[in-house]
């Protein structure tokens, strides 16, 4: 009993027995709320349980929700079940002679009508009638939303800028008002369908998108340019970063493409200076400065460097604006095609480029032909 006359061992026994003591009581608890849940939770083995099955039809089954054997259910009354079985027969015998009641009037206006007229002649009216149903039908062609009807489809005459030539145009019913049937003037009434293309349509096609591309190069501002060195020319460039950024996107594809391709669309000054002062002025440049960028690693100075390498691209661009020769684009089939269309490049359109091959194309998805066609204004 010494170990408890020691004041720190008595504290240390207490400590302990009290956590032991809580533990118990801890444990204890928890064993018998999980008991008492488990305890509500009851079920039955398969071997345990007898199922009681009756083999019989004719159960109550509104005590089947209370009871999970057939040992409580109660068996119907047999007037009760004829009742119903009745009841089903009585509803299966109404509906057939409605059936045939229905039926009865179609019967009688045939036999009406072959006794009066003749079978054979009431068949043939039958078979002629199906025909024209079926002519209707044909008529008819389902275009998106809207029913375009060929019997509306025709040919006319067309007049434009001193030009005649055939088109088909579709002239809908006024009824007929879906938006999404609408043409490019907005009126429903009128839908392009084909448009004869004659050789004096296709060259008034070539003249606009010729002009209209012609008119993107101003020579004011190329000659403007003749009285600067190239460093008051990149400068002026800048200042007009917008309008030149535009100008140098309609012709850039034919410029950088490879081969020297866009010398073939210089004018004769152009071809015989384009070797020595366009394309190897601009490579020898381009060197010298791949080289003083390898050399150096300053980041100012590096963008200087990209910057004149711009420079000098502008600078080609330029000289290769003022020596071209646009007599020599041709203008592309696709631009051509797109006339049975009603797309008629016109002389202001801003959307006209040259591809890497010189034919020139445009993005139009417009024109004032499509916009005359579908308003309905044919006029000498």
């Amino acid at each position: 009993m010494k170990f408890f006359k020691k004041r720190k061992n008595k504290i240390l026994f207490g400590v302990f027995a009290s956590t032991i003591a809580a533990s118990v009581v801890l444990g204890a608890g928890l064993y018998y709320l999980n008991s008492d849940s488990r305890s509500k939770l009851r079920s039955f083995s398969s071997t345990t349980v007898n199922p009681n099955l009756i083999n019989n039809n004719n159960l109550d089954l509104r005590g089947v929700d209370s009871s999970i054997t057939d040992q409580n259910l109660k068996e119907l009354d047999k007037k009760e079940e004829q009742k119903t079985e009745d009841n089903e027969i009585n509803t299966k015998t109404e509906q057939k002679p409605d059936e045939k009641d229905s039926k009865k009037p179609e019967n009688d206006t045939t036999d009406k009508n072959q006794n009066a007229n003749g079978g054979s002649q009431n068949t043939n009216e039958n078979v002629e009638i199906g025909k024209q149903n079926n002519d209707k039908k044909d008529n008819i062609i389902a275009n998106n939303d809207d029913k375009v009807d060929i019997a509306k489809i025709i040919s006319e005459d067309f007049y434009f800028k001193g030009l005649k030539f055939k088109i088909k145009v579709n002239k809908l019913p006024q009824n007929n008002q879906n938006p999404s049937s609408r043409g490019q003037s907005g009126n429903p009434s009128i839908k392009l369908i084909d448009i004869e293309v004659t050789d004096q349509l296709r060259e008034l096609n070539r003249q606009n998108i010729k002009s209209a591309f012609e008119r993107k190069s101003p020579k004011d501002v190329l000659e403007e340019l003749n009285h600067r060195d190239e460093q008051e020319e990149a400068n002026y460039i800048q200042d007009n970063k917008i309008f030149f950024n535009d100008l140098f996107d309609k012709y850039h594809r034919l410029f950088d493409a490879p081969n020297d391709k866009v010398k073939e669309f210089l004018n004769e000054d152009g071809q015989k200076i384009y070797d020595s002062q366009i394309r190897d002025h601009y490579s020898n440049t381009i060197k010298s400065l791949e080289i003083s960028e390898k050399n150096t690693r300053n980041s100012e100075r590096l963008q200087d460097i990209q910057r004149k390498k711009v420079n000098a691209k502008n600078h080609k661009y330029i000289q290769l604006l003022k020596y071209l020769d646009y007599s020599k684009f041709k203008v592309t089939e696709k631009v051509q095609e797109n006339l049975r269309k009603g797309i008629l490049i016109d002389e202001n359109e801003q959307n006209v480029y040259v591809n890497e091959n010189g034919e020139l194309e445009s993005n139009s998805t417009s024109s004032s032909l499509l916009k005359n066609i579908e308003s309905g204004n044919n006029k000498q």
